[in-house]
Order: C-alpha cells, then structure tokens, then sequence
C-alpha cells in the first residue's frame, strides 16, 4: 500500500484543525483501532496497485555525474517487467522536475514519490498521496507524462485542489495577468512568492480551517505585492466577461511619435457563446427560461503593456494605464525616422 500512512497523516491533521470535528477526532485516537482510522481517509487520498510489477529507484539510475541534483525525496518507477526500459525512458526527467519543484514552491510533502504505470487505466493520470498512477501509451510524441503529475501534489496535499475552486472558475490566463500585475507594474516578486508561503502555512497549520479561500489568497498576494489588488480581484476574479479591444495607430512623423487608440467595445460587441456538449443542456434551459446573462462590465481598468518593435529591430515595451472605455495614447518613437531614397543604378564595368 503506497502512500497510505501520509494520507492517514494528512487526513488527520485536517481533521484535528477543523473546529467542528475537534473533539471527534480526540475520541476516535483513543477508542478507536487501525480499521476505524482507514475508513476516514477519502477514497482518492490511497490506492492500492496489484499486479506484478518491477520496481527501480531513479536516484540511482539517473542522477550521476555533473548533473546530479541534490533530491533528499527518492523517486520509486513501478511498471510491468516488460515495460521496464519504456517507463525508466519515459521516467528519466521526473528527478529534476520533482527537484524543481522544491526549490521553487517549498518542500514535498512526502518523503517519497512512486509513478506507477498501469494498463487499461479508465483516465490518463491519477494522482494520490505521494503516488501517480499513469496509463501506458503507445504515443511517440507527447507531453511530459511526469510535469502535472508531480505539480498536483503540492497542490492536492497539503492545500487541496477543492479549496482552489476560485481559480478554476477563471482562466489561467487571470493568474498570468495577475503575476505580471505584481513583477512588471509593482517590482514585486509575483506568484513565485505567493505559492510557497501558501504551502508552508498549509502544511504548519496556520490555514484557518485548513483550507484556502479567496480572501486568504488575496491578502497573501497583498503582503507579497505590498500593494492593494482590490481592483483587480474585483474585475477578474468576482466579476464576469472579458475586455474587448479596438486598437488604432498612426506615425506622426513631426513629432516623431506613435498615435494610438484603444477603444473597449465588450459592452456593444457580445460575442455569440459557442455550443459545448459538456453545458449544452443548461444553455438550453436558460435559454428557454429567458435567464438574464451575467452583467457585463463596460470597463476594464488597469495597466497595459504595449510592445513596439522599432525600425532597427529592438522592442521597447511601454506600460501605459486604462481608466475609460476610450483611451489616446502618444508612444515615444526612440530611433530616428529616415526616409529611404531611391538611388540611380550604377554600372561598373572594368
């Protein structure tokens, strides 16, 4: 049973932090026995593989030399005995990933991480407590089998992936706008940051509950930015729609600058939604009840990078700030504007 005493471990500690079950959990360690405890863990924090499997310890088999990284969490392979060298090639990158991870967001939050590949899986990847499970596949080119594996344990143990429900309502290109928001706009340190702080409280108990919420998640991008987000929050994260951009530009060659303007057409331009088999029943009930559509904002306020790649080639970015619905700007053109002429052809005969 891999991974089973960390799950009972997490489960438990959980538990212990949430007020209502306190005293519940008090009780069941001194009356109850080791069964009781394992019909408290959830159904996705274990699993058992049954098969015969080889196993093989990539610290050994791939850290060697000049590239050996400093992994103090071994990385366990488990396949069939015929698809050994498949999953130890496929494998070969999960030390440093797993490496990478550490150093970026914090310490793993096991003690060790075993991939196990599986045949006639029902889905591609399962993850658990220190533990992927991954389906063999007969692709030659694909995406690292490893990378979202070993990210989801961080973000499965010990911040759950239920309490991160905020984040998956929004694009991830709102949590990429907001760490350029915080690195390029404020000179903080952005996301890099955030994430493990967020790990650490989690896993020292210092979460309210245990969980994360939004509010919880803004005060810490608040602290690390040292600068308020409530704008932001309040547009991309609890608001709804998209902004909707109608740029123009001219060359104004006497004053050697760059006309621009930018026009939000988001509340006049509604783009027809597109039919989807996963919601097509529920468009078809709202549309048939006449449900309201969610109010659309008319302005999306806050800066705007705008990159200008100049006639010798190099870019100037310029971050400019959008306060209405139509915004002038006048760009700065750096390198000197030089009319081409046209010369006589020149025959040189010797």
């Amino acid at each position: 049973m891999i991974g089973s005493k960390e799950a009972l471990d997490y489960q438990q500690m959980r538990r212990k932090r949430s007020g209502e079950a306190t005293q519940n959990f008090a009780q069941q360690n001194n009356d109850s026995d080791d069964d009781d405890d394992d019909e408290d863990i959830g159904n996705y924090d274990m699993v058992v593989p049954s098969g015969d499997f080889n196993n093989d310890d990539e610290e050994d088999t791939v850290l060697r030399g000049d590239d050996a990284e400093n992994v103090n969490n071994p990385v366990t392979i488990y396949s069939l005995p015929e698809d050994v060298e498949w999953a130890k090639n496929t494998s070969i990158i999960t030390n440093k990933a797993l490496d990478f991870f550490s150093k970026e967001y914090g310490s793993f939050p096991f003690s060790s991480y075993a991939i196990v590949f599986v045949r006639y899986s029902p889905c591609q990847t399962s993850n658990f407590a220190g533990l992927s499970a991954t389906q063999t596949m007969d692709k030659v080119v694909a995406e690292d089998v490893g990378r979202h594996a070993i990210a989801s344990q961080p973000f499965k143990y010990p911040v759950s992936e239920d309490d991160l429900s905020f984040v998956w309502l929004k694009s991830p290109i709102v949590l990429f706008i907001l760490d350029n928001r915080m690195t390029k706009t404020d000179k903080s340190f952005g996301l890099s940051r955030v994430l493990p702080k967020l790990f650490l409280q989690a896993m020292s108990g210092s979460l309210p509950n245990g969980t994360l919420n939004t509010e919880h998640f803004r005060y810490v991008c608040e602290k690390v930015n040292r600068n308020k987000l409530e704008n932001f929050f309040k547009q991309w994260v609890f608001g709804a729609g998209a902004p909707v951009f109608r740029i123009s530009q001219r060359f104004n060659k006497k004053k050697g600058m760059i006309e621009m303007n930018i026009r939000q057409v988001q509340h006049h331009e509604r783009t027809p939604k597109k039919l989807d088999s996963s919601s097509f029943i529920g468009d078809a009930v709202a549309y048939l009840d006449n449900e309201p559509s969610p109010p659309q904002q008319h302005v999306f306020t806050g800066p705007m990078t705008i990159r200008v790649h100049e006639s010798d080639g190099s870019p100037y970015e310029h971050i400019v700030e959008l306060k209405e619905a139509n915004t002038k700007l006048d760009i700065q053109y750096n390198s000197k504007f030089r009319k081409i002429k046209k010369k006589d052809d020149v025959l040189i005969s010797v």
